[in-house]
């Protein structure tokens, strides 16, 4: 059985909010579980979530989850601080010039679709782990299928985050042969 939020409400006591992420479901005034209440914001940043506790004598009173989208947002904080501002201009330049920068070329457009990269080998999976394999170099890589998640353009390809969610990040070791040997005697 899997391990989830609802099962952990249901079989753990104790919890008042759950704050949970992995499945990029919305829930927009959260779910109640028994006494807890499991709060998620959906995903890629399109709503922020709000908790708020009533507590008193050190007793939770009242719990409630809700989510503001951009203009809900907006109204808790209209305009952010200079120093927030400027922080924000800067970064937004960085990734802006970044994003313009050519990172690959393809003859045809690779697809994400669910049934292949997440089933078989992809050729946008190969580009992927080639990609980790080239900057921590290594002499093989591997890419988990479900960080795929939109195709890459036919021809110049400047913008791999929506298809590639998980920003290429590497891990390293060492694996020789005699490491192989012991786990398939095991």
């Amino acid at each position: 059985m899997p391990i989830t939020s609802e099962r952990i409400a249901k079989e753990v006591p104790g919890f008042d909010v759950i704050i949970d992420g992995h499945s990029h479901t919305t829930l927009p005034q959260g779910l109640k579980v028994g006494k807890t209440l499991i709060c998620q914001t959906g995903y890629y940043g399109h709503d922020l979530g709000k908790v708020e506790l009533v507590v008193k004598d050190h007793k939770v009173r009242k719990v409630q989850g809700m989510l503001l989208d951009r203009q809900g947002v907006e109204k808790l904080a209209a305009k952010p601080s200079d120093g927030v501002a400027q922080t924000l201009s800067e970064i937004k330049t960085r990734v802006d010039k970044e994003m313009q920068e050519v990172v690959a070329e393809s003859p045809r457009e690779l697809t994400s679709e669910r049934d292949i990269v997440r089933k078989q080998e992809s050729e946008l999976g190969n580009l992927a782990a080639d990609a980790i394999r080239h900057a921590a170099g290594a002499d093989i890589a591997f890419i988990n299928g479900g960080s795929l998640r939109s195709n890459l353009p036919k021809g110049k390809v400047t913008d791999t985050y929506d298809a590639i969610m998980s920003g290429l990040d590497k891990l390293q070791a060492e694996y020789t042969a005699n490491n192989a040997a012991t786990e398939i005697s095991a």
